[in-house]
């Protein structure tokens, strides 16, 4: 069946939210003229990253057009998009980390204590990520199990976290880089690489082979 009023609700809420985020964020991005001419761009000031925003409502924007499709695969891509975030945990921790070890060395003007700090945290986000993408490969059905026992939603699941295991290592590499740029003040370069990734080419080209093909 298709989705229910209430799964649909729930999913365009959570969408519209992140939206709204991204939104305020851009406005953040304007300069602060009331500071003085010159001024960096107040979003580069404070450090902040908007990357997650992007990532996580295009997540959300997915699971609503996949809710459009079946039941089956609404329920099939909750449960194995919810594995796929919490296994990169750990590397949203090495990103943090490396945002303080790396804005630390730049503060001590130490290039290559920064370049040591991130390269090392993108090696322990990238072995982690390979780790569970390889449990995706090997042991799907029991990590699915765990959550269903709907053969329908587990057969599709398979599927899904195949997909995830793909892009597991690749996830945790841009996960902790953009916590490495952060260190080096730069969040404007992952934002415009996770706005185009995700919404430009991610999202669209997810809803042909979805609906079109």
């Amino acid at each position: 069946g298709r989705m229910t009023d209430q799964a649909r609700g729930t999913a365009g809420a959570a969408s519209s939210r992140r939206t709204i985020e991204i939104a305020k964020a851009i406005l953040e991005a304007i300069p602060a003229k009331a500071i003085g001419a010159g001024e960096r761009w107040r979003w580069r000031r404070h450090g902040t990253s908007r990357s997650p925003c992007e990532s996580v409502s295009a997540w959300c924007a997915a699971a609503t057009l996949v809710g459009w499709s079946c039941e089956t695969s609404a329920n099939a891509f909750t449960v194995a998009s919810s594995r796929s975030t919490k296994s990169s945990t750990l590397a949203r921790k090495c990103g943090s980390a490396a945002a303080v070890r790396v804005g630390q060395a730049v503060g001590r003007r130490d290039a290559e204590g920064a370049r040591f700090a991130g390269w090392t945290a993108i090696l322990l986000g990238a072995l982690f990520m390979a780790v569970m993408g390889a449990l995706f490969l090997l042991v799907p059905r029991v990590i699915l199990r765990a959550f269903t026992t709907d053969l329908h939603i587990t057969d599709a699941g398979v599927g899904l976290l195949f997909i995830a295991a793909v892009f597991q290592m690749f996830d945790g590499v841009q996960t902790v880089s953009t916590g490495a740029l952060r260190g080096l003040g730069d969040t404007h370069t992952p934002m415009l690489c996770n706005l185009i990734g995700y919404w430009i080419i991610g999202l669209p080209v997810g809803y042909w082979l979805c609906f079109e093909k």
